[in-house]
Formats: C-alpha cells, sequence, structure tokens
C-alpha cells in the first residue's frame, strides 16, 4: 500500500471517529463524558465515562501525520485522557510518523506497543455476489436500539454507549447493516456491521 492510500484510509478513520463524537449530542457528551480536541495533528477522542475497554471511543488518530510533533503536543495527549479519567485508550502513530524520537516519547510517558488495528481497503466497484441465508438490508429507526446494543457488545464499549451508537443509524455517510438469519425453529440471530464511506 502507498503512502497516498495509507493517508487516504487514516482520512476517512478520522473523519469517522469526528462525526460519531458530534453524533453524541449535549445529553450524551454530559452523560457519558465525551469530548474531542485536536492535538498537534491527531484527533483525540474521549469517553471519559466508558470501561478502559472502550478503545474504539478512547483514542487519538493521526499522531505524527503531515508535520512533526512536539514533545510537549504528547504531554498534552497523555493529560487530556488523564484529566477525563480513561485508564486505557490507544494512539494511532502515523506509519511515516515523525520525529523518530515519537514512540520513545509516548513510552516515556508510560504508553506501551499494543495490538494492531488492522485497516482494510478496497476499491467502491459492486462487491461481488454473495449466497447466504443471511437477510442483509440497512438498518433502520426501528433497529437503532438493537444496532447500539450489538456495536457496544462487539467494540466493549458498555452498555452506557448504546444510545450514542444507536444514533448512527440514519446518519449521512454512515451504513449500517442489520443481518438476521431466517427463520429455523424458534431461533432468529441478530447481527450487525458498520461502514462508514467517504464523502
Amino acid at each position: 500500500m502507498t503512502g497516498t492510500h495509507v493517508d487516504e484510509i487514516e482520512a476517512v478513520e478520522r473523519a469517522a471517529l469526528e462525526d460519531l463524537n458530534d453524533a453524541a449530542g449535549p445529553e450524551l457528551e454530559t452523560a457519558l463524558g465525551v469530548r474531542s480536541r485536536s492535538v498537534g495533528t491527531a484527533f483525540a477522542s474521549v469517553a471519559g465515562a466508558l470501561p478502559d475497554s472502550a478503545i474504539v471511543a478512547n483514542r487519538a488518530i493521526g499522531l505524527g501525520s503531515g508535520n512533526a510533533e512536539l514533545e510537549a503536543t504528547v504531554d498534552a495527549l497523555v493529560a487530556l485522557y488523564a484529566e477525563a479519567g480513561v485508564g486505557r485508550y490507544f494512539v494511532h502513530v502515523h506509519p511515516e510518523a515523525q520525529p523518530d524520537a515519537l514512540g520513545a516519547w509516548l513510552e516515556t510517558r508510560g504508553l506501551e506497543p499494543a495490538r494492531a488495528w488492522v485497516k482494510f481497503r478496497r476499491g467502491r466497484e459492486a462487491p461481488p455476489a454473495a449466497h447466504t441465508d443471511l437477510d442483509v438490508r440497512e438498518a433502520t429507526a426501528a433497529d437503532a436500539d438493537a444496532f447500539g446494543r450489538i456495536e457496544c457488545d462487539a467494540f466493549d464499549l458498555g452498555a452506557d454507549g448504546a444510545p450514542w451508537l444507536a444514533r448512527l443509524v440514519g446518519r449521512s455517510g454512515w451504513h449500517r447493516r442489520r443481518q438476521g438469519r431466517r427463520r429455523r425453529s424458534s431461533c432468529t440471530g441478530l447481527a450487525a456491521g458498520l461502514v462508514q464511506y467517504p464523502g
């Protein structure tokens, strides 16, 4: 993957995280401790009332992209999460981050490399036809609460985050998929997926 592709993927993910924060609105911002801030080249998302497992919401993306960071930027980022009482958060360091000392600055402040954050890229052409016994359709307002619960379970955001993710159903730029197994006996399964497309 080229540097241009990496930058495009980073931009889409950053836009999705920014819009997720915007979707909270004043009521959930207060209830969940949701706030966001640009810190150097990074966009930092904070949800202080969610559990420590909520790294999808408590993370900073884009650190070191475009311009070389300053050590004071790393201090400000670490302080932001400490002030919010967030015990665990991710800092996505851009693959071509500058300066070279950035990783050492993070480690000096107690951050350590963790699992990889996998990103996928594909073209805009229609996907190949798939044959399944699943009923896959766009989620509707009637699915919003279930969608929020499923996504929070999938991403360890805790039950309190469900109303926040439910707000993505019907929101411009987001495509939500609901999958339900066709009835067999008395069991019906439900799953959900979430994608944000650029533009």
